[in-house]
């Protein structure tokens, strides 16, 4: 099979696994659903990006992860094994999110990273795909290709809002230009990622702009959370 050609995409992605899951009772990023584990969902996902970053609290989660990563198996990586899976852990620690987004962000190769939960088991890169063309142009939704980065070097993140306005940094684009802006807030002591958003420059985009947007950003907190519905992936019923 020809290995696809992902040189062009324009973002990497970085998926949050260090949160503690206290009140899941379990970690959310080994948990299985539709018969693949929430991480290997979002790995798989995104590696169209070419790039992923997979932030954990330690090194212990990180040896989970990879080791039951489809790609560690049988050497028969697939076409959702990304070109480039690293792991990245928290510099400060016991900051939350906040701490993560800075380590994908400090070890990123592209300017622009989409950062994702990974307990949002309906996200996808149409999300984020849309929301990029959403920040160019509400109105037109133009091409994602048709254009680059550079006319959104006027903001530091890219960021859906709900119904309510609440801006959802955990489905947002970060430009390497924020991180000083979130390592000063990590210094601070706050670990508030809406706090932390009104020190930079952010495009707001209302999510109801983007197909199911408000459906993906749909996050699971305890077990009640856990959507019945969440079709088996093709191809990972091995795992």
């Amino acid at each position: 099979m020809q290995k696809k050609d992902r040189s062009s995409e324009e973002y990497a992605a970085a998926i949050l696994c260090g949160g503690k899951s206290i009140r899941m009772g379990q970690d959310k990023a080994t948990m299985r659903l539709g018969g693949i584990r929430l991480a290997d969902r979002l790995i798989r996902e995104f590696a169209p990006c070419g790039e992923v970053l997979v932030s954990v609290r330690d090194d212990a989660q990180a040896e989970q992860i990879r080791r039951g990563f489809p790609g560690n198996r049988d050497g028969a990586a697939g076409s959702w094994v990304p070109e480039e899976l690293r792991f990245v852990r928290d510099e400060i620690r016991d900051r939350g999110p906040l701490a993560g987004i800075a380590a994908a962000l400090k070890y990123c190769r592209r300017d622009w990273l989409f950062v994702t939960a990974v307990d949002l088991p309906y996200m996808d890169k149409a999300f984020a795909d849309g929301l990029l063309q959403a920040a160019r142009d509400p109105a037109g939704l133009p091409s994602l290709h048709a254009a680059g980065l550079a006319d959104l070097t006027a903001f530091d993140v890219i960021v859906p809002c709900d119904e309510k306005g609440r801006q959802q940094g955990l489905s947002a684009f970060y430009s390497k230009r924020s991180l000083p802006y979130i390592e000063a807030c990590l210094l601070s002591g706050s670990g508030r990622v809406r706090t932390c958003l009104e020190t930079m420059r952010v495009r707001q985009i209302p999510a109801g702009l983007l197909e199911n947007g408000m459906g993906k950003m749909q996050n699971m907190n305890t077990a009640a959370d856990i959507p019945a519905d969440l079709p088996e992936e093709p191809g990972c019923r091995k795992l």
